[in-house]
C-alpha cells in the first residue's frame, strides 16, 4: 500500500469575513422580500412563482455558500467546496501557494486568502482556510515535493 494511501482526509473551514457574510446575509434577506414583493403584486400567476422560485432558489445558494465552503486535503488530491461548486485539484500537479488580498470572485468567505496555482486547464485557486498555517503544514505532509516557503510553498522541482 502506498503511503499516501493512508494519509486520513483533513478538512479546513473557510475563514469567514465579517462584511463578506454579512453581503450574502443582506443577499439572502433581499431575495426573500422581492419573493414576498412579487407575491402581492398583480402578475399572471405562473410569471410570478417562477420569479418566486428563482429568488428562493438564488437564496438557497448563498446560504449553502456560507455553509459549505470548506476545503479537503485527501491523499491525493485538494477538494475544494462552495455551495454548488466542487473543484478538485491534484496534489501532484499543485505548483505553488502563496498568500492573497486577491478580490476575484472564488470559492473562499474572506479576503484573507491562498492562492493555488496548479497545472491543467485553471491553473489557479483561490482558497481562505481558517488555519491557513496548519493547512500549508499538512499540504507539505501530504505531498512532500511541495516544502513551504515563507508563508506560502512550492515545488521543490519548480525553475
Amino acid at each position: 500500500m502506498n503511503h499516501a494511501e493512508i494519509r486520513p482526509e483533513r478538512t479546513y473551514p473557510s475563514k469567514r469575513d465579517g462584511w463578506i457574510v454579512a453581503a450574502l446575509w443582506a443577499g439572502v434577506g433581499g431575495l426573500l422580500a422581492a419573493a414576498v414583493g412579487i407575491l402581492s403584486t398583480p402578475m399572471v400567476a405562473v410569471g410570478q412563482l417562477m420569479l418566486v422560485a428563482l429568488c428562493t432558489v438564488m437564496a438557497g445558494v448563498c446560504v449553502w455558500v456560507l455553509n459549505s465552503t470548506v476545503y479537503t486535503l485527501t491523499s491525493v488530491s485538494l477538494v475544494i467546496r462552495s455551495g454548488p461548486m466542487r473543484i478538485t485539484v491534484p496534489l501532484n500537479a499543485i505548483v505553488e501557494v502563496c498568500p492573497t488580498r486577491n478580490p476575484l470572485s472564488a470559492p473562499a468567505l474572506s479576503l484573507d486568502r491562498l492562492r493555488v496555482k496548479y497545472k491543467g486547464a485553471k491553473r489557479v485557486v483561490l482558497i481562505s482556510p481558517a488555519d491557513k498555517a496548519r493547512f500549508l503544514e499538512n499540504l507539505v505532509e501530504y505531498c512532500p515535493r511541495l516544502e513551504i516557503d515563507g508563508e506560502g510553498v512550492h515545488s521543490r522541482s519548480a525553475p
